[in-house]
């Protein structure tokens, strides 16, 4: 449980110099596991108890971060983020 324990401080730490706004966006519709990590049984009743926030696990863990990297480049006419 050591990685979960290391993966909460910086969750933690995240949210602590993050902007209010954001903060509240999170606190609303809560926070979303993906990666690996998504698949430690129980790492979002973990994160929900630490957090009291809402923990959903991504429904594709494991390709969530590339596919959604390909619907930034797919669409980055749309986007403000910068791709170099």
């Amino acid at each position: 449980m050591f990685i979960c324990r290391s993966i909460a401080v910086s969750l933690l730490n995240f949210l602590e110099k993050t902007h209010p706004e954001l903060v509240s966006d999170i606190a609303e519709r809560g926070i979303m596991v993906t990666g690996g990590g998504a698949l430690l049984y129980g790492i979002d009743k973990y994160f929900q108890d630490l957090t009291h926030l809402p923990v959903h696990i991504a429904p594709n863990p494991l390709n969530s971060v590339v596919l959604g990297t390909g619907k930034i480049l797919e669409n980055k006419h749309l986007s403000h983020f910068s791709i170099a």
